[in-house]
Parts: structure tokens; sequence; C-alpha cells
């Protein structure tokens, strides 16, 4: 039996208004698996009009989501800027996103040498998307002396349900830090690593990006 190689399905929570974001990554070496748990959860839960969106489903449907894949086999890495206590940050909400990118993606880089990152099709400029590859590159190459060998593609989450996975992750991980969530303890178990941002200046989390 041949193992399927790792993937990282990555989307991202948070609003401008509440000035928290959370970039959050689902890996697992069981993409079908996975892949077919979330597609029958959602089939027989979610409220679908157009694309499936953890915010605009209640909690009691997020719970029964939870449940139906929470035994499948992935971890969950995310990373969580509360921008109301960061000094310096940039004015730009964009940046702050893609700085992040390279953040979630390095941490999980450490854990997985050879991956796939799959990014959630946020920009359809394709400018806009080479850049992002560029600043996720830069992050890891700049903390990890090594060859590194991994791939990035952004695809639609409306036509791939492990993005649909990460967002609910993403989701979850936001309602959690703003108020506690009962249902992230569910998702507790799978959680590798959950780094948070607060109370630091943005130059300091800029050097710190460059240690491994």
């Amino acid at each position: 039996m041949i193992n399927e190689p790792f993937y990282a399905y990555i989307d991202e929570s948070g609003s401008i208004s509440s000035n928290i974001l959370v970039v959050c990554g689902v890996v697992t070496d069981e993409s079908k698996i996975l892949e077919k748990r979330m597609k029958a959860a959602e089939r027989k839960n979610a409220r679908n009009n157009g694309e499936i969106k953890a915010s605009k489903q209640s909690s009691a449907t997020r719970r029964r989501i939870f449940s139906n894949i929470i035994d499948s086999e992935f971890h969950i890495y995310s990373i969580v800027f509360d921008l109301n206590t960061i000094t310096n940050k940039p004015y730009d909400f964009e940046e702050v996103y893609n700085f992040g990118m390279g953040l979630l993606c390095k941490e999980i880089y450490k854990d997985h040498p050879q991956i796939v990152f799959v990014v959630d099709k946020r920009y359809t400029n394709v400018y806009l998307r080479l850049q992002l590859n560029k600043n996720i590159a830069d992050v890891i190459n700049r903390s990890i002396q090594k060859n590194n060998t991994f791939e990035i593609q952004h695809e639609d989450s409306m036509s791939n349900a492990l993005l649909r996975v990460a967002d609910f992750a993403a989701y979850e991980t936001y309602q959690d830090y703003k108020n506690q969530s009962p249902l992230y303890e569910m998702l507790t178990p799978r959680v590798r690593r959950r780094i948070l941002y607060s109370g630091i200046s943005w130059n300091k989390i800029k050097k710190e990006s460059r240690t491994p």
C-alpha cells in the first residue's frame, strides 16, 4: 500500500472590525478519507446556500459535523493575532494575513518537511497569489536551513471539501479565542499547535519569525 503524501489545507477566520485574525491549517495524509467524511457530514447536516461556510451554520450543526470527522487522521495548526494588543502593527490587514500565512506554513513545515500546502483562493489576481507564495517561501527559508521541498496550490473552497474542514477549524478557533467556544474542546485532541500573538510589538513578531 502506497502512503498518501501530507497535505495542509489552509483557511482563515476573523475580521477587521474585531481586529482578530486566525490562520489555520488542517494537515493529513488521509485526504480521501477525510474528504469523504466531510462531504457526508455536510449532506446530512449543513444548511447549503451556495458554499457551505462555518460562520453560516448553527453551533448544533457544527457540533454534528465535528462529530462526523473527528475520528479521521488529521492535525490542526493555527496562528492567532490579537491586533487589539499588538503595537506597531501594519495598517493593511492583508499584510498581516500574508505574514501569518508564512508563520503558519513554517510551523507545519517543521513537522512535515515534504508537504503540499493547499490554500483557499483568497486572491483572484495571479500576481497577488504569487506574492503570497513568495512570502510563505521567504519565511520558511529564513528560519529553516535545509533543502526546502514544498508545493503551494490555490484552490476554491466551494469545490474542495478539505478547505471547508479548514474553514470550520479556523472559525471555531476564532470563536474560542473570542468567547471560549465549548465546541473547540471537541477539536483539542487534533490540535498540534496553536500560537497566540498578543501584547507584543509587530517588530518582535517579525524578528522571532527568523528563528526555527
